[in-house]
């Protein structure tokens, strides 16, 4: 436990590894991320991105319209 205080500590002391502090984009995620690249949503691509493309992909292929699949 200590040393996870002694990590939260330094993260909310130092300002530029603040502002990298982001929550996943994935609204059913509660989890936060040190965005080390400006373009990262989520807190895992494997996980919380993975399913924003299998949603993205679905919606693209899956027409609600006469003839869709």
């Amino acid at each position: 436990m200590a040393a996870i205080a002694a990590e939260a500590i330094g993260l909310l002391a130092d300002n530029e590894r603040l502002g990298l502090l982001r929550r996943c984009a994935n609204p059913a995620c509660s989890m936060l991320f040190l965005a080390e690249n400006k373009r990262r949503k989520w807190c895992t691509s494997n996980i919380c991105g993975n399913r924003a493309r299998v949603a993205r992909h679905y919606e693209r292929t899956h027409t609600d319209g006469v003839g869709g699949t």
